[in-house]
């Protein structure tokens, strides 16, 4: 990393190789150079613009605000409060008080300006009151917390994983140990009897695709021939004919590319046979996938935070209507929080193009070099050449991904807008752009995949 910036200003240049380079090829270039430099400088200036927003609205903020709630004054229930500003009654003790006490129905919680709030006790010492969440709320509100809770993404999704969880923990256990075991087999297969394997899936194909098409056309054929003749049967009898049509045409297809590239199946073989003595030769790189993991779960804890603490962000502010004090977000607190998700976009994609960079580092000096007893720490090689020479590039085709990613998250946003639009022209135009952008993200995703394992091997061009 000492060297990140400062070889930045090299003028040195990655030319095409020449046949007698080739023939004398040990491995990826040694004497390399940075690569997209001002892309990794982007990167490093969004970093740091996200902590110093983060830093911004946690000095105008608090957290206590969120899970204990503040009172008509703006004081935080369950804590000794100071009093920043005359103009407003706040500076209470409330340290006796830990619960805050609302009078109104559950769904105006979100917006305290018209709410009357205040600090108490016990929420039992109130008649029709029960606890939630640090809050006392009017009973017969269970129904609505529910409904809020099922219908919520969140609250969904929390209760759908621990259910699932509590009733299928053995199971999973048990198909990550058969996954695992699986994986050797397979890892063993491809070193060992790669020409088997391969010959094997690609006779499977062609007997599931042979197989589906006629038992598609035997069934079209019955219920063609069938008496009824309803609505619900014509209809029954035009998708089987469809699903048919397509699997036959898919089965040709299949059929025609395994003729045509038969030559090219001994070269299939041999390149599994590579792939497995390269896991055998660097049995860590199957430990690579599980670090990427590691990095993904820290990424999206400190994202997590860092949306918490810009949600308890606000300035205080006074309602006349109400009478009410209330913390109100300023425009830099609102951008913060669309601008810290669209950089957990943009860091998810470059973790994920790291490990793909320290991959193709690592199998291109092992495979590259002529003498495998020269190889020597393959993938510490690799990652040192990324630390120290292609960030950038990896900041650059994350970038890229990345965008696409928020233009396809939009274009999500609007077809929900669009559903119940009868505007069938805005529908067809829709469906045009989404097909469009992910046929282009699919192949930007493709293309930057293996530019960074021609920069993982520096051996023919870089993604620069």
């Amino acid at each position: 990393m000492g060297d990140l910036f400062s070889c930045c200003s090299s003028s040195d240049r990655v030319e095409p190789s020449s046949p007698d380079a080739k023939a004398n090829f040990k491995g990826p270039v040694k004497g390399r150079s940075c690569t997209d430099c001002s892309f990794l400088v982007l990167f490093l200036f969004v970093l740091i613009s996200v902590f110093g927003l983060v830093i911004y609205c946690t000095s105008n903020g608090d957290v206590n605000r969120l899970f204990y709630g503040f009172d008509e004054c703006g004081d935080i229930c369950g804590f000794k409060n100071k009093n920043s500003d005359p103009k407003f009654c706040s500076g209470k003790d409330m340290t006796n008080k830990p619960f805050l006490k609302i009078d109104a129905p559950i769904y105006k919680v979100a917006d305290l300006k018209y709410v009357k709030r205040e600090c108490v006790e016990k929420c039992s010492d109130y008649k029709d009151y029960h606890e939630f969440l640090h809050r006392c709320i009017p009973k017969g509100n269970e129904s609505t917390i529910n409904n809020i809770l099922k219908n919520s993404t969140i609250g969904s999704l929390f209760q759908e994983v621990t259910q699932d969880l509590q009733h299928t923990k053995w199971d999973i256990i048990y198909l990550c140990i058969f996954a695992f075991i699986s994986s050797l087999v397979i890892v063993f297969l491809i070193r060992f009897v790669a020409g088997i394997v391969v010959w094997f899936v690609l006779i499977g194909v062609v007997v599931v695709s042979i197989s589906t098409s006629i038992f598609l056309w035997v069934t079209w054929k019955q219920k063609s021939d069938s008496e009824i003749k309803d609505q619900v049967a014509e209809q029954d009898v035009n998708t089987y004919f469809a699903f048919a049509l397509i699997a036959t045409i898919s089965t040709i297809i299949i059929l025609l590319i395994i003729v045509a590239m038969r030559s090219r199946i001994a070269l299939v073989v041999q390149l599994f046979k590579e792939s497995g003595k390269a896991i055998q030769s660097m049995p860590l790189l199957l430990v690579q996938p599980i670090v990427t993991f590691l990095f993904l779960c820290l990424a999206i804890i400190l994202w997590s935070y860092f949306a918490v603490l810009i949600q308890a962000s606000g300035s205080p502010a006074f309602e006349p209507l109400s009478h009410n004090v209330y913390y109100k977000k300023d425009q830099l607190m609102k951008f913060a929080r669309i601008y810290n998700i669209l950089v957990l976009v943009w860091v998810i994609e470059f973790i994920i193009g790291c490990q793909h960079m320290i991959i193709a580092g690592s199998v291109a000096t092992w495979f590259f070099t002529r003498n495998k007893d020269n190889v020597s720490s393959p993938i510490s090689t690799s990652v040192s050449y990324l630390f120290n020479y292609h960030l950038g590039s990896v900041a650059l085709g994350s970038f890229i991904i990345a965008i696409l990613q928020i233009i396809r998250v939009i274009l999500n946003y609007i077809d929900e807008t669009l559903k119940e639009s009868k505007n069938e022209v805005a529908k067809s135009l829709y469906k045009v752009f989404q097909c469009l952008f992910s046929c282009l993200q699919q192949f930007l995703q493709y293309l930057t995949r293996n530019a960074y394992i021609e920069i993982g091997k520096k051996y023919l061009f870089t993604f620069s």
